[in-house]
């Protein structure tokens, strides 16, 4: 069975941020075990059939003129004002 991780990526660029999803260590799961960048890159990925611990170290850089917009646009959609004057 394929796992299916688009809506993952999809949150992680949409909000600018990283996303860790957790699974089961199953044959029968949807979404994997994973860890997403903010721009949607896939940085590591676990098998679906085995137990797998992914440890690594991310960094938390200033925003690039792309996320930074995407960060503008997800906040006044929520309703906060905090990049505006």
């Amino acid at each position: 069975m394929k796992s299916y991780s688009s809506h993952l990526v999809s949150r992680a660029a949409e909000n600018a941020m990283y996303v860790l999803s957790a699974n089961s260590a199953s044959l029968h799961q949807l979404a994997p075990t994973c860890l997403i960048d903010p721009d949607g890159s896939i940085l590591e990925e676990a098998p679906l059939d085995r137990e797998v611990l992914i440890v690594r170290e991310i960094e938390f850089p200033a925003p690039h003129f792309g996320r930074q917009g995407r960060i503008i646009h997800s906040e006044s959609l929520a309703g906060n004002n905090f990049y505006h004057d």
